[in-house]
């Protein structure tokens, strides 16, 4: 998604004294506010192993949420709009929308075929 629009987020691993000259690449993909230095080597695998963990949390939970809601006699999109001013929002629900028929440009509007990380 962020890769598509230009809005990924980078974070760099790298000793002090090299950055200066790794930021220079870094600025050619993205924003200078989206780059992050952060610590040495490994510490950016750690930290998006647990962003995509937290990510997967609420991507289920907000489709098992429009899901239930649905079963329910609820409208989906009047549900997610409700939701994404509520406390229940989150990216997911907000952007990723992971239910059929909420976001059309998404993977569960097209049956979760793959798209933009199978051509890299």
């Amino acid at each position: 998604m962020g890769a598509k629009v230009g809005v990924l987020s980078f974070m760099v691993g790298s000793p002090n004294r090299l950055y200066p000259q790794v930021l220079k690449i870094y600025k050619m993909m993205g924003k200078e506010l989206s780059i992050f230095r952060y610590g040495d080597l490994g510490a950016c695998l750690k930290t998006k192993v647990l962003n995509n963990y937290i990510f997967s949390l609420t991507a289920f939970a907000t489709a098992e949420t429009i899901n239930i809601g649905i079963k329910n006699g609820l409208e989906q999109i009047k549900l997610n709009e409700i939701l994404n001013v509520s406390s229940g929002q989150n990216f997911n629900s907000c952007i990723n929308k992971p239910v059929p028929g909420l976001t059309p440009n998404n993977a569960a509007s097209h049956g979760f075929r793959g798209g933009f990380s199978i051509e890299l």
